[in-house]
Order: C-alpha cells, then sequence, then structure tokens
C-alpha cells in the first residue's frame, strides 16, 4: 500500500488486534484522508447531539 504500512498491518485494524501502534493507526488514517481526534469524555454526548444536528440539516 501506497502509505507505507503492511499488509499485516491493515488487517490487524480492520480486525481490532491489540499491539498495533497509535503511530501505525494515525499514518493509515492520514492515507486515507481521514482526521482524528479526541473528544473528552464530558463532551461526548453534546458532539454527539450537534453531529447528529449537522448531518440532519445536511440531508436532501
Amino acid at each position: 500500500m501506497a502509505i507505507g504500512v503492511s499488509l499485516q498491518t491493515l488487517v490487524d485494524i480492520e480486525a481490532g488486534k491489540h499491539g498495533v501502534s497509535i503511530g501505525k493507526i494515525l499514518q493509515v488514517a492520514q492515507g486515507l484522508g481521514v482526521s482524528l481526534f479526541v473528544i473528552p469524555q464530558s463532551q461526548r454526548e453534546i458532539a454527539r447531539r450537534r453531529l447528529s444536528d449537522l448531518i440532519a440539516d445536511n440531508r436532501p
């Protein structure tokens, strides 16, 4: 794969296996054009509601 990780690493990530480094996960995410970020536990419900509202507002 052109993002510099082995096929086995991709298989392990997809399978949810423990032991894959966060660096490799971030490398794959970047290669796929996906941004990852952390939402503090205390803010997760608020974030879920706001995201649901945004999705609903953008539906045809």
